[in-house]
């Protein structure tokens, strides 16, 4: 009986020995041992197990088993921490936005007519409260200028996903008092 092997090696002799595609010479199939070529089933698992055991980089002809995992184990981990970093600038900007809407807020309650500084800082507390998932920490502070001109600054720590890690933002609104003034 012949070995089916020899009937693919006669069909690559026959089409020239090489791929129909004209990329490279075909090799044989390696000699399969007796215990392999019992069954047709047994020599597919061990014509499998030998092309497992016999992975070459087809461009430089050196032996790469092993090389998928090398670089899963190295590339995961930088993509993982390139994600936090990202994470993190997003919750960073969300409580900059947030601060900057305290200011504006308390800003705009100390300015009208018959605010008051209490008011003020009362409504940009309310804002930094309402939004507590995206701010830790914060100061409020409003400071009456010369020319009847407030000006409010909301300072707040962004939430960190990295523990001992902390970015602060901060805010500062300024404008002027709407006052009646005779004419």
């Amino acid at each position: 009986m012949r070995h089916p092997s020899a009937d693919l090696d006669s069909m690559a002799l026959a089409s020239g020995g090489h791929d129909p595609r004209g990329a490279r010479a075909l090799k044989p199939y390696p000699r399969l041992s007796r215990r392999c070529r019992v069954g047709v089933h047994r020599e597919i698992g061990c014509r499998a197990r030998i092309a497992g055991e016999r992975k070459f980089s087809a461009d430089q002809g050196r032996f790469d088993g092993g090389s998928t995992t090398i670089e899963a184990v190295l590339v995961v981990p930088v993509l993982m921490f390139l994600l936090l970093v990202i994470v993190q600038a997003v919750l960073w900007v969300v409580a900059a936005h947030v601060a900057q809407l305290a200011a504006s807020t308390g800003d705009r309650a100390a300015r009208v007519l018959g605010g008051s500084t209490a008011l003020a800082t009362q409504q940009a507390w309310n804002v930094l409260a309402s939004e507590q998932g995206a701010v830790a920490a914060g100061h409020v502070s409003l400071v009456d200028l010369p020319g009847g001109i407030d000006k409010m600054t909301v300072t707040a720590a962004a939430v960190s996903i990295v523990p001992g890690f902390s970015l602060h933002v901060s805010a500062t609104v300024a404008g002027h008092v709407q006052a009646f003034r005779p004419a």
